[in-house]
């Protein structure tokens, strides 16, 4: 009993010292800051060493400059064709020796949907052969840059999408077994496209014309549909990637 009345005394400085104006006593199980080798505030589990002692932000940032960097999705894209636009990048990067007769075919397919501009006009769809912004982006720079350029060269007017998109390809070098075949059926296919567009919007204008003008709409409309038949497609309503 003596022992308790002696140190009753001490405890109670203790306890007045803790609970002061102005200061809170840190929650169970961590240290308060101040000293060399106590746990910092705000940080349960990291050490504050005193001089030079990581804060709470600071730890922050270096976390986030150790942490790995996150994963990219990989790219893919969601316009109707785009699956034809890549088989031809893929051609062109895997197989360079058709990389010229490529860029003769899309060159022959991009003047005969100038011959529309009517259609382009009225259409809410991109013109033209290469429409998706990542495979046009690569598609350009091996028209510019040549299909020999190593990725390097290539590499300097794309974006991190491209990028990833042409790494992907020459990390698969014998996903085209028969380059002339992938590229015309990616031509059939992209054709097919465009005649599709064409029909559907000459379905929207011909009720609107009348006279000499609807009748030679329903004549193209014909001549359309023939063609269409002619290199195989299922049917001018359908939508394919």
């Amino acid at each position: 009993l003596m022992r308790e009345l002696q140190l009753a005394p001490a405890q109670r400085g203790r306890i007045r010292r803790a609970t002061a104006p102005g200061r809170v006593a840190p929650p169970p199980g961590r240290l308060a800051t101040g000293s060399p080798g106590r746990l910092a505030t705000g940080s349960p589990g990291r050490l504050a060493t005193g001089e030079g002692r990581y804060g709470d932000e600071e730890m922050g940032d270096e976390h986030d400059r150790l942490a790995p960097p996150s994963r990219r999705e990989p790219y893919r894209s969601d316009m109707a064709g785009a699956s034809s636009e890549l088989a031809l990048v893929r051609v062109m990067l895997l197989h360079p020796t058709h990389a010229e007769s490529v860029i003769e075919a899309v060159g022959r397919l991009d003047e005969e949907d100038g011959t529309h501009p009517e259609i382009a006009a009225l259409s809410e769809t991109e013109s033209g052969v290469m429409r998706d912004p990542v495979y046009r982006a690569l598609y350009q720079a091996i028209v510019v840059h040549g299909a020999e350029a190593s990725p390097e060269v290539l590499a300097e007017s794309l974006d991190a999408d491209a990028i990833d998109v042409m790494e992907t390809i020459r990390a698969e070098p014998g996903a085209v077994m028969d380059g002339p075949r992938t590229v015309d059926d990616a031509l059939r296919r992209l054709k097919e496209r465009s005649l599709r567009e064409r029909l559907d919007e000459l379905e929207r204008t011909t009720p609107l014309a009348s006279g000499d003008e609807k009748d030679a709409l329903l004549t193209e409309k014909d001549s359309l549909r023939r063609e269409l038949a002619a290199i195989g497609g299922r049917g001018w309503k359908a939508v394919r990637k």
